[in-house]
């Protein structure tokens, strides 16, 4: 059985070695169903890859949120509807749920950090958030002028070896290619200021609370900007919309948010 490797304290690049040397050790095999795979770089099967749920319009015309039994593709859900986000635009690509749902925790969590290229190469393949800025409930990358991640904190940093969100911007930028060459990177002026414990045990309320005032802009690099904020989960928006409000108090023009994935209540 091909083991999940989980180091604390130790960085990006020893992780990858041991990653490695799993990978000359042990076959790799799809995470949903334990079959070998035949092609590297993946993570699951085809019959696998089949059942991930991508989310489709109709969806919330602000934070991208599925709206189920709704035709409208300029609809609006309830809780946008009730409190404007900060940012101007959210997408994501797929249900937080499945075989996703265990790569990005292995991807996170686990030190794989080779996945971060099939997983955003499968958004960008499969997922409807991405379009030329014509088609309704899509980002146009072409709209942006930065590419920018949700920062950690330096403690979990640490722990981590990695920011998640960072090595998706870095796919992102590598498979948009020439084309959208204005759009840069920027991953040191969005800065988180404290240590905040993880959101996932939180309430909505709670999650607003713990990351209030835990982000700060240095500098003038996002003034009249068009920025792209990317991020591996979208769960309430807590972490984006406190990010957003940031980078809008620093006069960034724009803030539209991709996340590879979103948690959805049916």
């Amino acid at each position: 059985m091909r083991p999940n490797i989980r180091i604390s304290g130790y960085g990006a690049a020893l992780k990858g070695v041991l990653v490695t040397i799993a990978d000359l050790l042990f076959p790799p095999l799809c995470i949903g169903c334990g079959e070998i795979l035949q092609e590297g770089g993946g993570f699951a099967c085809e019959s696998c890859l089949a059942e991930i749920e991508k989310i489709e319009t109709p969806c919330c015309a602000v934070c991208g949120r599925p709206l189920f039994g709704v035709n409208d593709e300029n609809g609006i859900c309830d809780s946008c509807t009730g409190e404007t986000p900060t940012f101007d635009v959210a997408r994501s690509a797929f249900v937080y749920g499945g075989v996703v749902l265990e790569a990005v925790k292995r991807f996170k969590y686990y030190g794989r950090v080779n996945l971060a290229g099939p997983l955003t190469a499968l958004a960008l393949k499969e997922g409807a958030c991405f379009g030329d800025g014509r088609l309704p409930g899509t980002l146009d990358p072409a709209a942006f002028d930065l590419l920018t991640p949700v920062p950690l904190y330096r403690k979990r940093l640490y722990e981590r070896g990695f920011n998640q969100s960072l090595e998706i911007v870095k796919e992102l930028k590598k498979r948009w290619g020439s084309d959208l060459s204005p759009l840069s990177i920027n991953h040191a002026d969005l800065v988180r200021t404290r240590y905040t414990v993880p959101q996932t045990a939180l309430s909505m309320e709670e999650r607003k609370v713990n990351v209030k005032g835990a982000f700060a802009v240095k500098g003038r690099v996002f003034y009249k900007k068009r920025v792209l904020l990317v991020d591996d989960v979208y769960t309430t928006g807590s972490t984006v919309s406190e990010c957003a409000r940031v980078l809008k108090n620093a006069g960034a023009e724009r803030v539209g948010v991709f996340t590879l994935t979103r948690s959805v209540l049916k």
